[in-house]
Order: structure tokens, then C-alpha cells, then sequence
């Protein structure tokens, strides 16, 4: 990312562009959009856009930067596998907040690079960057795995159960299997 002056109108600018590419991610595949659309829609030139971004994969990089830490930040100083009910709630809750683009991102085939990038590196970071220790990954492969598919049949099933008893259903899943339930 390239250094920014520390303006009002710097500022809004980003947003705008922020904004306006969270809004093309919900609409088509990451692949398919271009700075010329995205220009157009936010509406800047594109001299502007080159001007905080080399490349769209610079501007997607920083847009899955925030939202991860964004995550990350709800679940600071939390650890798998002592406070996995609430980590596993935290994920529901933030799902929720991000809306339309987590859900597309999470759920929609064109976007499984974009959505597994992230997962990746939330483990990377949530687990503390700790060496390879074969149980500990696959645990972390276990919770992140079970945590997505709970989400996207809930999504698939249109939502039909509240948000607050999925998250603690998966909390209960997740934490102690299929005779929790």
C-alpha cells in the first residue's frame, strides 16, 4: 500500500472506494471487476485510484487486511481452545455486522480463494503464530471447518433459525460434538 497524506478528503476518498468495491464484491466475482467500473461507480478517476493502489489486488489485500482485523480485534486475548464457545459466538456476531459481503465472500463459489486467504491467516494470527504442533492444527482445522459449514447452511436454509441460537448451537457443537445437541 502506498502512503497516504493524512487528509479529510484523502480519507473520504478511501472510504468511497472501499465502500463502493464491498459493494461490487456482493454483486459479481472479484475477477470481474475493473478499476475503469469501479472508477466510474465511486466516481473518481482513475488516476486517483493508481494514485492509493497499484493494482485491485492491493486494494482487495487491504479490504481483507481490515476485515480480518476487525475480527481479530473482537477476539483479542481469547484462546482455542478455553474460550472457543465464545469465539465460536464472536464469529456469528461479526458474521452478522459484515453483512451481504461476508456472507458472499464466505458462501459463493467465485470468492472460496478470497474466503479460505483469510481463514488461513485469522488461524495464522488467532493462534499466535505458535510452531507446527500437529494437534494443535488439526484442532484449528476442526473448529474453523465445522465454525463455516454451520454458517453457510444457515445461510443456505435462508436464515430460518435467529442469529443468537445458531451462534450457540454452534458454540455447543463445536465445543462438545453432536451429543451436545
Amino acid at each position: 500500500m502506498r502512503e497516504r497524506p493524512n487528509d479529510i478528503r484523502v480519507a473520504k476518498t478511501i472510504r468511497d472506494i472501499h465502500a463502493t468495491f464491498e459493494q461490487m464484491m456482493c454483486e459479481m466475482d472479484y475477477r470481474q471487476i475493473t478499476v475503469k467500473e469501479l472508477c466510474a461507480r465511486v466516481p473518481v478517476n482513475k488516476k486517483t485510484f493508481y494514485r492509493y493502489y497499484e493494482t485491485m489486488d492491493f486494494l482487495l489485500a487491504e479490504f481483507q487486511e481490515n476485515m480480518m482485523a476487525d475480527y481479530l480485534a473482537r477476539v483479542d486475548g481469547l484462546r482455542i481452545p478455553d474460550d472457543l464457545a465464545r469465539i465460536t459466538r464472536e464469529f456469528f456476531a461479526f458474521a452478522v455486522e459484515r453483512g451481504a459481503v461476508f456472507e458472499r465472500i464466505t458462501c459463493a463459489g467465485p470468492h472460496d480463494m478470497l474466503q479460505r486467504q483469510m481463514t488461513e491467516n485469522v488461524m495464522a494470527r488467532h493462534d499466535g503464530g505458535t510452531p507446527a504442533d500437529p494437534e494443535r492444527s488439526l484442532l484449528m482445522a476442526y473448529v474453523t471447518e465445522s465454525t463455516l459449514a454451520i454458517y453457510r447452511q444457515w445461510v443456505a436454509d435462508g436464515k430460518a433459525l435467529p442469529i443468537e441460537d445458531v451462534a450457540e448451537l454452534a458454540a455447543r457443537l463445536v465445543c462438545h460434538g453432536a451429543l451436545a445437541r
